[in-house]
């Protein structure tokens, strides 16, 4: 899920069916940096495979770091 987005209900009915980069651009300045900072999202381009690949290794990074071991770096999905 690289565009997993746990969003509240009134976030969820605004965004509706636009992708990440589309309604994260339509927000406010500060509320979307907010926003990508909080569920690390960086900037979210319009192609997602980037994106995805890029976010799983910084949350990967995140988890070894939590768990104090390495994870398996061939993860694809």
């Amino acid at each position: 899920m690289p565009d997993y987005q746990p969003l509240t209900e009134e976030e969820n009915e605004q965004k509706g069916a636009m992708l990440p980069a589309d309604w994260l651009s339509n927000m406010e300045t500060g509320k979307a940096s907010e926003y990508r900072h909080l569920y690390d999202f960086g900037e979210v381009p319009a192609d997602i495979t980037d994106f995805y690949k890029s976010r799983r290794d910084r949350l990967l990074s995140k988890l070894e770091e939590l768990l104090g071991t390495k994870m398996d770096a061939d993860i694809d999905t």
